[in-house]
């Protein structure tokens, strides 16, 4: 899934949260409008998304203020207007008492999200002068933040998966946290086979590569006298590698008859390469 497809799950998420207690009403809507003006009789904000839009107009009636909507633009392009009026002296307060929803707000109008498929990375888009008030923010909730400039403005960025978990969980989007969580145990899991797999494969390899030497070596002393005399219980042992070079020791035991364990074989493997060595060197 792409970003910006992604980023917009996130936001209906937030967006579709039951309204909480006046207060944290307060705070969201102060952060939907980081950045943009309150006056005494109240405050037109614009914002470019709908379902920001739908949410503050949520808001400002469960506040009991006068709102107006207007629009302006066309197609993809359009543009909403927030026209407030009322006591809106609390939505003047310069601290943020919750600030899981003034993050929510914020993400609302100013947010996006990678998708976690992509690696993990979320942002808000702000004004230049609101960017240090936001990081402050955001680190009350013990999260790591940064910044850069961004076509007129500022990104507040933050990129640790950790980090990112806990902005989710404060902000209640928590679809996209479980999200996020199940990725991160697939791809644990994932890592894990491919270790295995990989872990495998190598022994495998070094498995064949020492059974192709071992035939070779008893190929040389195949050549010689020596191998006339060989007692049977090395014989058969030896007579298995070279039909099978490719083999393990557990396999060539498992296809004797009857049949010897890995150690029996190894054992026996390990003496008829010492005859091979003192009968052709190596």
């Amino acid at each position: 899934m792409k970003g910006w497809a992604y980023s917009r799950e996130v936001a209906e998420e937030l967006g579709q949260r039951p309204l909480e207690s006046r207060e944290k009403l307060v705070a969201e809507l102060l952060g939907m409008g980081l950045g943009q003006t309150i006056s005494d009789e109240g405050f037109f904000w614009t914002m470019a998304s709908p379902l920001a839009m739908r949410r503050a107009y949520r808001i400002v009636k469960a506040l009991n203020l006068t709102v107006m909507v207007q629009f302006e633009g066309r197609e993809r392009r359009i543009s909403y207007g927030l026209e407030v009026h009322g006591d809106v002296g609390e939505l003047r307060r310069i601290s943020v008492p919750h600030v899981g929803a003034f993050l929510r707000g914020c993400f609302l109008t100013h947010g996006y999200m990678n998708s976690p498929e992509r690696g993990p990375h979320l942002e808000f888009r702000v004004p230049t002068a609101q960017a240090p008030k936001l990081i402050e923010v955001i680190r009350k909730v013990r999260v790591k933040a940064g910044m850069v400039p961004h076509h007129g403005g500022m990104t507040v960025y933050v990129k640790g998966q950790e980090d990112i978990l806990r902005l989710l969980a404060e902000m209640g989007a928590h679809r996209a946290l479980l999200r996020m969580e199940s990725l991160r145990v697939v791809r644990a899991v994932r890592n894990q086979v491919n270790r295995l797999v990989n872990s495998e494969t190598a022994n495998l390899a070094r498995s064949v590569e020492s059974g192709v030497e071992q035939a070779r070596a008893l190929t040389r002393l195949a050549a010689t006298l020596r191998w006339q005399t060989l007692p049977e219980r090395l014989l058969v042992v030896a007579k298995a590698r070279l039909e099978h070079p490719d083999w393990s020791l557990k396999e060539i035991g498992q296809g004797l008859n009857p049949k010897l364990t890995k150690s029996a074989v190894n054992h026996r493997m390990r003496r008829l390469l010492e005859i091979a060595e003192q009968e052709v060197g190596s």
